[in-house]
């Protein structure tokens, strides 16, 4: 009877421990699915901001350039 209670306490241990590690698992897909749409969005958004910045002219560039860089000094 005693070997019964330790046999159904380790089985039971180990049942816990598979139903945490589960857990765990479905957590860390979801926050790197959620990683990869969040890096996929930014990487868009970073290709619209250079398609941007490469469409106006030179000249306007650099004007806005000089006129809102200031040098710490």
């Amino acid at each position: 009877m005693k070997y019964a209670i330790v046999i159904l306490v380790i089985m039971f241990g180990g049942g816990c421990y598979l139903a945490y590690r589960l857990g765990v698992s479905d957590c860390r897909t979801d926050s790197a699915s959620a990683a990869a749409k969040h890096a996929a969005v930014v990487d868009t958004i970073g290709e619209q901001i250079e398609q941007m910045v490469m469409s106006i002219p030179d000249g306007d560039n650099l004007d806005w350039l000089l006129q809102n860089w200031r040098r710490a000094n």
